[in-house]
């Protein structure tokens, strides 16, 4: 589990290294491992690799419905594609070649859509994704994974590669603090970072690190007990998990850095409406578009600082101040 002694001396490192280191490393030993970018090799950490492997690398510019079009192509003929580019521009740009060329014939194309959310900051809202994970989440046979940190991202790129099932991996820009778990992180399933029995706390992608910031604070300033679950597996989603925070802690709140709708929040709360309904809050973006500004600001001006969470929780029904 982890205290706040933890939390606060955990290295922070970037989550699309951890994405790029492992590439490299996969394609060492299987050379099915293919990797085509949308004239973004660098910002998408495909750069190590198109060294390392340039006769598996391909660059088709920005053209992204080709990105895909070709990385199905690549698949169809064995090979384990990865197509990089910016989350706005792939699946933004590129839902009906997914949905079609990869999805519909089910190849082993990993979409890797980097740069997602709020907190890539000063590029603005026409550059922060927050409808990726809604887009991906309801089309049959793609999985979709938020990695929170360098480990989970290193971790999950082995595991796409090993599943050959076409997949979505959702990169950020920013660094976040890589938290020790005991076990490789698995598609399919999510880490109990801390227990607790009055309150549990669900986040994926960077909200995670914020997650265990609120936990603490709801400790210390209000005495509640918070259970915070990382749950990278958008789809498939860990139930068992969901279902056991669910009766244990009866109060459900999802934390992350996207629509309200659509999200992490909305496929946890279908699963539970149906299977184990509990009083439950989904904190995201409110029907807006992004806005440029610094990461931290923005996270402050879209209600998600530590502050403004704590007062959305503290209107929950079933919570009991002492």
């Amino acid at each position: 589990m982890i205290d706040r002694e933890t939390w606060l001396h955990a290295p922070r490192q970037s989550i699309r290294d951890g994405f790029g280191q492992a590439l490299v490393d996969l394609a060492k030993d299987d050379e099915r491992i293919v990797a085509v970018s949308a004239d973004l090799s660098n910002s998408i950490r495909m750069e190590p690799f198109a060294e390392t492997f340039p006769s598996r690398y391909f660059e088709v510019g920005v053209a992204e419905q080709n990105l895909i079009g070709v990385a199905a192509g690549l698949a169809k003929e064995g090979l384990i594609a990865f197509a990089g580019s910016y989350a706005v521009f792939s699946p933004g740009r590129t839902h009906d070649q997914i949905r079609v060329s990869v999805c519909y014939s089910d190849f082993p194309v990993v979409v890797v859509g980097g740069h997602a959310g709020l907190s890539v900051g000063p590029d603005g809202a026409t550059h922060q994704a927050l409808e990726d994970i809604a887009m991906m989440r309801v089309l049959p046979n793609m999985q979709v994974l938020v990695p929170s940190d360098y480990q989970s991202a290193y971790d999950f790129t082995v595991a796409i590669a090993q599943a050959g099932k076409p997949a979505y991996l959702r990169l950020s820009r920013i660094k976040t603090k890589t938290l020790p778990v005991n076990q490789p992180y698995r598609i399919g399933q999510s880490q109990i970072l801390h227990q607790g029995h009055d309150l549990t706390l669900i986040s994926c992608g960077v909200m995670v690190d914020r997650a265990l910031e609120l936990a603490f604070t709801l400790e210390e300033q209000y005495r509640l007990s918070v259970r915070v679950i990382n749950m990278p597996s958008i789809k498939p989603l860990d139930t068992k998990v969901l279902q056991s925070a669910a009766i244990e802690t009866k109060q459900i709140v999802t934390i992350e850095e996207h629509q309200e709708a659509g999200g992490l929040g909305s496929a946890v709360a279908e699963w539970l409406i149906q299977n184990q309904p509990v009083s439950m809050k989904i904190i995201g973006v409110k029907d807006r578009f992004g806005h440029s500004g610094q990461a931290e600001e923005l996270m402050d001006a879209y209600g998600f600082s530590i502050e403004q969470m704590t007062r959305e929780i503290l209107t929950l029904p079933g919570i009991q101040l002492p």
